[in-house]
């Protein structure tokens, strides 16, 4: 089962509106499946402007509900760019997803021949449950982020980095979205 609701403005620098999608999952050996296992995911980003300053805010949660694992394809992989920033692409792994994101975008140009051109930070807090690697452990990990990025006809271009509290920094440069 699957809810959406979205009125942003734009889904790459969103100025104002929210979305928010609730999915709901139900694996059955019964209708044909290879295990039985429930989950269910929520996440939802609102944004607000005046003049050329932004700020967005974004909530994450994905969990298995009931005693069932979940099978290896559906692990959540999580961080990355704006995902806790200061991370590896998809470093952490485990059966649980909590995470909450600010990003404030400063807009350095206007529509023209490209979309707009921002510069950008974001303060990230997340905490993958139950992790696959245990050198990972469940704690709680907050990360920065800074960026230029283009909003170009492709997609968003971004230029960034970003840092995670374990003193882990990463270098993007990233075409699309997050």
């Amino acid at each position: 089962m699957r809810l959406r609701a979205d009125t942003l403005d734009n889904s790459a620098f969103p100025r104002s509106g929210a979305r928010a999608d609730l999915q709901i999952y139900s694996s059955r050996t019964a209708l044909g499946a290879d295990t039985n296992y429930n989950k269910v995911s929520f996440s939802a980003l609102t944004a607000a402007a005046t003049g050329p300053h932004s700020l967005q805010g974004a909530l994450e949660v994905q969990h298995k509900l009931g005693a069932n694992e979940l099978p290896d394809h559906e692990i959540v992989s999580f961080g990355g760019f704006l995902r806790l920033s200061g991370l590896r692409t998809g470093e952490l792994l485990g059966n649980s997803l909590h995470f909450g994101r600010l990003v404030y975008n400063y807009r350095i140009s206007g529509p023209g021949l490209l979309d707009g051109a921002y510069i950008g930070a974001s303060a990230e807090v997340g905490r993958v449950g139950n992790t696959i690697d245990s050198q990972n452990g469940e704690q709680t990990v907050h990360s920065n982020a800074l960026y230029i990025a283009i909003d170009t006809p492709l997609g968003p271009l971004y230029f960034g980095a970003g840092r995670a509290s374990r003193n882990q920094t990463a270098l993007y440069l990233l075409i699309g979205k997050p």
